[in-house]
């Protein structure tokens, strides 16, 4: 009876495997944006589209298929923006025929159309119009900000012959719309208009906000003459820099070059907007400065109260900074009622800046 069963499921698994002969993958599977504008997904334009993804397809099976059709899907968090696209080959084209074991290979911007392209045409195609007509809530975000919002964009494409019978398996591809925020330096430092901050660590811990994914820390030696941050770009010596991804936190290398006692620092956070573009456009901090002393009595501690209150500049911020200015420090952080280290005051930061979290009042005991 064993052996009946084994052989009822290998014949099962063989008519499932034989029902999805081409297999399907999207390259790359995943991509973020920080913009993508409505003339970025124009099916009526499609040579002017960024090439968003190239389709793979491999007939495994021993037949050629003809005939075949390629069904489109495009959802927004709960939206269906586009339901049903179904595109055909052209006759004559190179895709017309899918032959046993050849791999084949088209463009995002031959399928995402709305009357042909190059091998394609569409059966029933994609209209950006009606994509906003359909969905009116998404029709109100794409015209108050002139592009497409935040969220998860997930194409499903999948072939299917005539008879609606399943021929491959589905692939898909995401992309992610996250719309840049200002990047917050939060320490070592202060701003321009104020003194620079001393501190005694040649190694500083740099820490600031920001929801970008290509970013880079740079770091000046400044000579005197400096009178703007313009000046600092044009004048002074750049004498670090180094990319950090999407990290909110550095730890100056032991091997970077040597920080000297004496000597007044800038640093700033420079970083890519992401487009489906190849061109990139940069976007920069303010600058933050700070003097390596090494008669600082300014605690790391310190430090982190300091950068929390510039940052927050709620009523009375002004005359706790001169406190400790003046040497005095603090106890204890208690927060919701636990105590919290220095350190949980960048948690706090982080959570206020993006809008996690609201503060109602603060307490100095």
């Amino acid at each position: 009876m064993k052996k009946v069963l084994i052989l009822i499921c290998a014949i099962f698994l063989v008519s499932l495997l034989s029902a999805e002969p081409v297999n399907l993958t999207i390259t790359p599977p995943r991509a973020v944006y920080n913009y993508f504008y409505p003339s970025y997904l124009d099916p009526a334009n499609p040579e002017q589209q960024p090439q968003l993804f190239w389709l793979s397809a491999v007939n495994t099976g021993n037949q050629t298929i003809s005939d075949y059709e390629i069904h489109l899907h495009l959802q927004w968090r709960e939206y269906d923006l586009v339901s049903n696209a179904i595109i055909k080959p052209r006759s004559g084209s190179l895709f017309e025929y899918l032959e046993p074991g050849l791999p084949y290979q088209f463009s995002s911007r031959e399928i995402i159309i709305y009357e042909q392209s190059v091998n394609f045409y569409a059966v029933q195609g994609l209209e950006l119009e009606a994509i906003l007509d359909e969905n009116e809530d998404f029709q109100d975000l794409v015209l108050r900000l002139g592009y497409f919002p935040d969220g998860d964009y997930v194409f499903t494409v999948q072939l299917f012959d005539t008879m609606g019978t399943t021929l491959s398996t589905p692939a898909s591809f995401t992309f992610t719309i996250i719309t840049p925020s200002a990047i917050t330096l939060i320490s070592p430092g202060n701003p321009l208009v104020m003194k620079p901050l001393n501190i005694s660590d040649p190694l500083p811990y740099f820490v600031w906000f920001s929801n970008l994914m290509d970013q880079q820390i740079r770091i000046y030696e400044l000579t005197g003459s400096e009178s703007s941050e313009e000046d600092i770009e044009l004048q002074s010596d750049l004498v670090y820099s180094e990319d950090l991804g999407n990290s909110v936190v550095f730890s100056y290398p032991a091997s970077g070059y040597p920080l000297q006692y004496g000597k007044v620092y800038a640093w700033q956070i420079v970083a890519a907007i992401t487009t489906p573009l190849s061109s990139r456009e940069d976007v920069k901090s303010n600058m933050y400065f700070f003097r390596l002393s090494p008669e600082s009595v300014t605690t790391q501690d310190d430090i982190l109260l300091q950068n929390f209150l510039q940052q927050l500049n709620f009523e009375g911020s002004e005359q706790l900074l001169e406190l400790l200015e003046q040497g005095y420090g603090f106890d204890r952080i208690i927060w919701q009622e636990q105590e919290q280290p220095a350190e949980f005051l960048n948690v706090i930061l982080q959570q206020i800046l993006s809008g996690e979290t609201s503060v109602k009042s603060f307490t100095i005991e």
